[in-house]
């Protein structure tokens, strides 16, 4: 209930009138309405290749598509996030069925499905560099548990302030560093990474799950305004909190959250209307949106 609370605190809703009619402002009748937002939290098996040299610059490769939501960024982002690296020194390469095969964009578990994999095979590069300075009698960081140390800020890092660059932990292994990955989540199809290669999506749908159900939550909250006379319809505000698991661009997010809602408040608009001035009774299908 923490998307209700949070929403309906930001909208005002403990000021509502709930008397039909007893919100005015003039000639324009006021109506206050809320609804919950869910869809199922769903993920899809994917591969990638990632790779890292000395001087930290990053490659991610996997055959993912963007369709203008932004799986460039969000990739490099991830990869960024995870090697300790600047988001300009990822570069990655989508869009080619020559690439490692992943997912469909599509049904909002595409960043799902891509980033974890590109994930996993960035924390097989840092388990690499890791166990490797750990082997070397000269490193600072002889003798540690690997699973301790972390790629950040262009260096690799312990738990007691050692620290030495990237360049130096990535060169003692000889060059560049390249994992390939496969992530195939639980409930997908076992052999999700080989039905990938063939051309078939494997997917572990958050609504179909044996086990546990998965989706992602939201609270909207709408101001409606209606004409006394001539039955003007407006919406001068709508309110939204969402439980969507973790956010990885703000930015991107945000975008979709406020296009969504505009978008299911001109189809509920339109579908009004185009039922208004097509009446079953003519024989005209129902409008479909």
């Amino acid at each position: 209930m923490r998307c209700f609370d949070q929403a309906a605190a930001a909208f005002g809703w403990s000021q509502r009138k709930p008397q039909p009619g007893a919100m005015r402002a003039g000639e324009w009748l006021i109506g206050w309405g809320c609804a919950s937002a869910a869809y199922h939290a769903s993920i899809g098996a994917s591969t990638a290749r990632v790779s890292l040299t000395p001087q930290g610059n990053v490659r991610v490769e996997t055959a993912a598509h963007d369709i203008g939501t932004g799986a460039y960024t969000i990739i490099a982002m991830t990869a960024a996030d995870r090697l300790g690296v600047d988001v300009s020194n990822v570069t990655v390469e989508i869009g080619d069925s020559d690439l490692p095969p992943a997912g469909l964009a599509a049904g909002v578990d595409a960043y799902a499905s891509v980033c974890n994999v590109v994930a996993k095979a960035c924390n097989g590069i840092r388990d690499h560099i890791a166990r490797g300075a750990v082997r070397d009698n000269d490193s600072a960081f002889s003798g540690s548990d690997p699973a301790a140390l972390r790629l950040v800020h262009a260096s690799l890092r312990g738990t007691t302030g050692e620290s030495e660059p990237i360049a130096k932990a990535v060169g003692r292994l000889g060059g560049i560093i390249e994992v390939y990955a496969e992530n195939v989540p639980p409930g997908a199809p076992k052999d999700g990474a080989q039905k990938l290669y063939h051309g078939q999506v494997a997917m572990a749908r958050g609504s179909e799950l044996n086990d546990e159900i998965r989706y992602s939550f939201g609270a909207q909250f709408v101001e409606v305004r209606v004409h006394a006379r001539t039955r003007e319809i407006r919406v001068p505000r709508a309110v939204g909190a969402f439980a969507a698991g973790t956010i990885v661009n703000p930015v991107t997010a945000q975008s979709q959250l406020r296009s969504r809602r505009a978008h299911w408040r001109a189809s509920s608009m339109a579908k009004r209307q185009m039922s208004n001035c097509c009446p079953s009774d003519q024989g005209s299908a129902p409008y479909q949106s």
